[in-house]
C-alpha cells in the first residue's frame, strides 16, 4: 500500500512523523490544520462568532510526496 507524507520544501524534510494512505488525505489533513492554505475572498471561517480565530501559517512550502509504492 502507498503511504504518502508532508515534505518542507525548503528543509527537505518531513513536516510531522505522520504518513497517510492516500495523497487526498494528506491534502484533507493539512486544509484541516491549516486553514489559511485556502484562498478565501471574504475569509468565511476564521471569524466564529465574531471573535477573530489565531491563523496558523506554514514557515515554508511543503509538498505531499510519496514514501513507498505499492507492491
Amino acid at each position: 500500500m502507498s503511504k504518502f507524507g508532508i515534505m518542507d520544501r525548503v528543509t527537505h524534510q518531513l513536516l510531522l512523523n505522520k504518513s497517510f494512505k492516500s495523497r487526498g488525505l494528506a491534502a484533507q489533513w493539512l486544509q484541516k490544520e491549516y486553514p489559511t492554505l485556502i484562498d478565501t475572498d471574504n475569509r468565511q471561517g476564521h471569524y466564529l462568532g465574531g471573535q477573530s480565530q489565531p491563523e496558523l501559517v506554514l514557515k515554508h512550502p511543503v509538498q505531499i510526496v510519496c514514501l513507498s509504492k505499492k507492491e
